[in-house]
């Protein structure tokens, strides 16, 4: 039975990693660009800022918002998967731990998947509304609440997941506290506002995500944790 369930964990990790490189493809495919600005486009405070990246109403580049409409509806499937990958692997230390901080962090799980999901509809709506000359000031004031709200669930179940790790290492144990480094600059993100710091912020996420997807699919079940 443990067994079935590590294959679909992992299986969950190859989704995850397999809808990364099509959205990152199909981005430079549509767009020319190899970095997609989703995650400037995610953080923007005004008017000014989604105009830095795509435009205004009379000089919008439509390259740029059709490839960024695209990246979003892969987007719908990555924050599928990425939310059952990670219920999965709070659920496998759930199990293993048998703390219930770890039922915290796949409901933290849950929320950040719907919330992605809600952000992704103020952003389309945000570029329908550029396309057609619409204001979209509302639809930035939702999207600053629903962005946060899901990074800082996605900051809060990485530090929970520290208590995952075995106190046999202390070595592992001591390298797993830069899982709290997420949650510590998700605060600092929010009070400044920086771009820079957002992006770091970001940056550590997705590093904490690329650990525990390479763990699950190179360690075995018995050494996970």
């Amino acid at each position: 039975m443990m067994k079935k369930y590590f294959t679909i964990k992992r299986f969950s990790a190859i989704s995850v990693l397999i809808v990364i490189v099509i959205m990152q493809i199909t981005f430079f495919y549509n767009s020319g660009i190899p970095n997609s600005p989703m995650i400037e486009f995610e953080f923007v405070n005004n008017q000014q800022d989604v105009e830095a990246i795509f435009g205004g109403f009379n000089n919008y580049d439509e390259n740029i918002i059709s490839a960024l409409l695209e990246f979003n509806d892969y987007d719908i499937i990555f924050m599928i998967v990425y939310s059952v990958f990670l219920i999965l692997l709070f659920l496998s230390f759930y199990k293993n731990k048998a703390n219930k901080v770890f039922v915290v962090a796949i409901v933290l799980a849950v929320i950040a998947g719907v919330f992605d999901f809600m952000e992704n509809t103020q952003l389309n709506q945000i570029m329908f509304n550029t396309l057609i000359g619409e204001n979209y000031i509302q639809n930035i004031d939702l999207l600053k609440i629903y962005t946060w709200i899901k990074w800082f669930a996605l900051a809060g179940a990485f530090a929970i997941s520290y208590f995952g790790f075995s106190p046999k290492s202390k070595y592992i144990k001591l390298a797993a506290l830069v899982l709290f480094v997420p949650l510590i600059l998700s605060v600092i993100a929010f009070v400044t506002k920086n771009i820079a710091i957002e992006q770091f912020f970001v940056l550590t996420i997705m590093l904490s995500f690329a650990f525990f997807l390479i763990r699950t699919l190179v360690v075995k079940e018995e050494q996970f944790l």
